[in-house]
């Protein structure tokens, strides 16, 4: 039989919250950064437990740490449209390009390779003359391998040992 679900509890009632202004302002910081949830909690020194409970019993930060997490593609974004009209640029613009490609999935177009061959596309000429010159090149590789046979042949009994 299953346990009941028991609320958590503190063990000691007048224990103090973590929730101080510095590790608000850690959690600012890493957010800041595009760091994750995991990386966040690290940095500020808390669980993720922690972590999650906060941001249930606090809309407002779960709010501001979603904020300041797309403040720096924004800013990217905003590098990039200043140096296309002409204006200085606030960063180094690769890096904006970059973090872009990487982060925002939806700009980066997506190219998928089957490794078929379109047949519909294909001439029957075309395709005629590229079966001729895969069987030319086959023979010709062929015509070296036995070449090279030969010539390591021709010198084994030259020099036999």
């Amino acid at each position: 039989m299953a346990r009941p679900k028991v609320k958590y509890r503190y063990r000691y009632s007048n224990r103090q919250t973590k929730l101080t202004e510095e590790c608000v302002r850690k959690l600012e910081e890493a957010a800041s950064v595009q760091a994750d949830v995991k990386q966040r909690c690290f940095y500020a020194g808390i669980s993720r437990d922690t972590y999650y409970r906060w941001i249930k019993e606090n809309p407002d930060l779960s709010d501001r740490l979603d904020d300041l997490y797309e403040k720096l593609p924004l800013k990217a974004r905003e590098n990039i449209a200043r140096r296309i009209s002409g204006e200085s640029t606030l960063g180094d613009i690769g890096l904006s390009k970059w973090l872009l490609e990487r982060t925002q999935k939806d700009l980066t177009p997506k190219l998928e390779l089957s490794g078929q061959i379109d047949q519909l596309g294909i001439n029957k000429e075309d395709d005629q003359l590229r079966l001729e010159l895969k069987e030319r090149l086959r023979s010709n590789m062929h015509k070296r391998w036995e070449e090279r046979e030969k010539i390591k042949e021709a010198q084994q009994n030259e020099n036999p040992k």
